[in-house]
């Protein structure tokens, strides 16, 4: 994966790669890399880079002799290696874990034989990291695939890798926080439409005159749902859209954004419709007077609870909750913009009327 080892991550978005075959590989090919570093230098000195180019081909003839990168056939070179390794720089790539007595289990040249290991991807900041995952895993199952393959012991066809007690597993921030990020959507979409059901219930059951007058006006209550409710989805999926489209880590906290700009848009656009509802006058003359009375107050509830929730960000360390108070600051801007702006003119086109009946006792 790692195919470029000295682009820095631009090319094939993997800064490097390191494990204890890639310690082993790098230290084998060190001879020949510090001779050709100090006839390169030496070479500009003397101004003779043409000869140090000749002696660069020949350590490179020699690569053999003097190392390369690749693990040594030798197996005491192998050893070697390992045993100038710190210990402490060791154990965090390798590790002898489990059973009775295992630091103690040694081979016949007294080597552990460690049971465990890790292979460390350093990814660059850009990089496409569901993308990465996906070809990490696919690169997984085809090792699995390639080893039982490849066996030509006495066992079972596709079960080598289970005979040699193999595993693999992709661990680390960047697999756990996309595989939190994927649950956080799965979640959000079981647990979301149920919502968006019983808001649309509770409003219509509302305003559709049953609870205030005792007679059922279906159409009334349609279009309170019209009214209230499309502008509010707009102003939640709008929401919703920037937290994508800027890179947003979705996590369990910011996912709850979705809700509760749901509840606060149904209620600035209630708010405002019962205002135009009351008014008197034409179509523009009840926006206008709408507008300039509820809805003031309406964007003046919005903008403080803006202004708060985006000062929040600044007296919180963790980086999680900043999200979730950028994203609240956003969703309220998108939901009172799309109620002032969607819920005044479905206003007019339904032409929506509420009415009251004043000898009712069921009014609430």
């Amino acid at each position: 994966m790692n195919y470029d080892r000295n682009d820095g991550g631009e090319n094939d978005e993997i800064i490097y790669v390191l494990s204890l075959s890639a310690v082993i590989k790098e230290v084998n090919s060190s001879a020949g890399r510090v001779a050709k570093a100090f006839t390169s230098g030496l070479g500009t000195a003397l101004g003779q880079d043409e000869l140090a180019e000749q002696f660069n081909e020949i350590i490179d003839e020699q690569q053999d002799i003097l190392g390369n990168y690749a693990i040594p056939d030798d197996q005491p070179r192998v050893d070697q290696i390992l045993g100038e390794m710190p210990q402490n720089a060791l154990d965090k790539l390798v590790r002898d874990v489990g059973g009775s007595g295992a630091e103690q289990n040694l081979n016949d040249s007294g080597v552990p034989q460690w049971n465990r290991a890790v292979i460390i991807m350093g990814i660059s900041s850009d990089a496409d990291v569901p993308g990465i995952i996906e070809l990490t895993q696919s690169n997984i199952d085809n090792l699995k695939n390639v080893i039982n393959e490849s066996s030509d012991k006495p066992y079972p066809e596709n079960t080598y890798w289970s005979e040699l007690g193999l595993n693999m597993t992709l661990t680390g921030p960047a697999p756990i926080t996309n595989a939190v990020t994927e649950e956080s959507f799965n979640l959000f979409w079981n647990v979301f439409p149920i919502g968006v059901v019983l808001v649309a219930v509770t409003l219509f059951l509302f305003h559709c005159d049953l609870l205030q007058t005792g007679r059922f006006r279906l159409v009334q209550g349609v279009k309170v749902l019209i009214i209230a409710g499309l502008p509010t989805l707009c102003s939640v999926f709008l929401t919703m859209g920037i937290i994508g489209f800027t890179n947003y880590e979705v996590t369990m906290t910011v996912i709850i954004v979705g809700p509760i700009v749901l509840a606060l848009g149904v209620s600035y656009g209630l708010h405002i419709t019962n205002r135009y509802a009351e008014s008197k006058g034409t179509p523009e003359e009840k926006i206008d007077e709408a507008l300039n009375s509820t809805g003031r107050a309406v964007f003046s509830l919005c903008y403080d609870n803006y202004n708060w929730f985006y000062f929040l960000s600044f007296y919180s360390d963790e980086h999680r909750y900043k999200l979730l108070v950028w994203s609240l600051s956003r969703g309220h801007c998108c939901s009172i913009c799309d109620d002032d702006a969607d819920g005044t003119q479905l206003n007019v086109i339904i032409r929506f009327k509420e009415t009251f009946s004043s000898s009712s006792s069921m009014y609430l």
